[in-house]
Formats: structure tokens, C-alpha cells, sequence
């Protein structure tokens, strides 16, 4: 209860963060980088999202549904089904 409580005060800046994180990840030159300390060609843009919580009760368990929610509707924002 008290993590989902957390993520209530804070849904603007959890938001905000989110969006920041994927911005950088989705950045031509980034990912132009990347591709060439790897070696290996980028074969998309679209990003993936991994909420690692621990649902067992605490922070989160409580929180770890709304983050996922979140980072959902921020990636419809940007145009990602």
C-alpha cells in the first residue's frame, strides 16, 4: 500500500523520467553508437520495457502494476502500440 501511495505522489516525476529514459534510448545518434561498438546493425527502434519488482508484498508489489501502466502510456504517447 505505502509503494502504491509513493507512486501517487510522485506519477508526474515517475512520468517525467520515464519519457526521459526512453528519449535517450531512442536517439538516432545513440543508437547509431551503439551499433558500432557492438558491431552489430540495429534492427529497430521500438523499445522494450522490463518492470523488475519483487511482487511478494512491500514497494514492489504495490507499485509495480502502476509503473507498468505508466511506461504503457508513455510509449502511446510516442506512438508505440
Amino acid at each position: 500500500a505505502l509503494g502504491r501511495l509513493a507512486a501517487c505522489d510522485h506519477h508526474r516525476l515517475i512520468a517525467q523520467r520515464i519519457q526521459a529514459e526512453l528519449d535517450a534510448a531512442l536517439d538516432p545518434d545513440r543508437l547509431a553508437a551503439a551499433a558500432a561498438v557492438t558491431r552489430r546493425p540495429v534492427r529497430t527502434n521500438r523499445p522494450r520495457v522490463y518492470v523488475l519488482a519483487g511482487l511478494g508484498g512491500g514497494t514492489g508489489g504495490g507499485m509495480a502494476i502502476d509503473l507498468a501502466y505508466t511506461a504503457r502510456q508513455q510509449l502511446r504517447r510516442m506512438g508505440y502500440s
